[in-house]
């Protein structure tokens, strides 16, 4: 599985070019897209793109290879050293991580919901499960009955605390989210109340 993400890096140059002259105040912007690797071989690549600031046109010196594109391909994950250099020699170093997202740091469920109408909280969300693929959402209740399954779960509706369209009584009920990350199943659980 690969995942894109963009990021921008911001460079602020304090050297002295190979002129002489002071690059003290350039900054340099650059956005970048980023293809993770897939279970950890090295099919990732970088593109850094929209590049401002300084003198163009730019060198891009990225993990040790150097070209005026700033494609990058072959990536394992790990942290790379990035050095963009301007026309006149500006030039700084930024690190730059290519891993995999913390599944526990990305997706934050929220832990209660009303679907009382009100088109206020009215369903389910987990915020940050748009972040992975092939994710599945399991919810039971107390007597642990499985009252939801959901094997292709989005944010685009979430869920309305409902099981067969009947609705389920209030109370507190036990989630588990499961997800391939990097070719490994993880799992996250919690428990999430309606409130009617």
């Amino acid at each position: 599985m690969k995942a894109a993400s963009t990021f921008l890096v911001l460079l602020t140059l304090l050297c002295t070019n190979v002129f002489g002259q002071a690059c003290f105040g350039v900054e340099i912007e650059t956005n970048s897209l980023i293809i993770l690797p897939a279970c950890n071989d090295s099919s990732g690549s970088i593109l850094f793109s929209n590049t401002s600031g300084g003198t163009p046109p730019y060198t891009f010196i990225f993990n040790g290879s150097s070209n005026p594109f700033g494609a990058f391909n072959n990536l394992t994950i790990g942290i790379y050293e990035l050095i963009i250099t301007d026309f006149i020699g500006c030039r700084d170093t930024f690190n730059i991580n290519i891993m995999y997202k913390d599944i526990k740091e990305t997706i934050k469920p929220n832990n209660a919901f009303t679907p009382n109408g009100d088109d206020f909280n009215d369903t389910w969300y987990i915020p940050g499960i748009e972040s992975f693929e092939g994710t599945k959402v399991l919810v039971f209740n107390r007597w642990g009955q499985k009252v939801l399954n959901n094997s292709q779960y989005g944010n685009d509706f979430g869920w309305d605390g409902t099981q067969n369209g009947l609705k389920l009584p209030s109370g507190t009920y036990f989630y588990m989210i499961e997800i391939i990350d990097n070719c490994v199943e993880e799992r996250i659980t919690g428990t999430v109340t309606i409130i009617r």
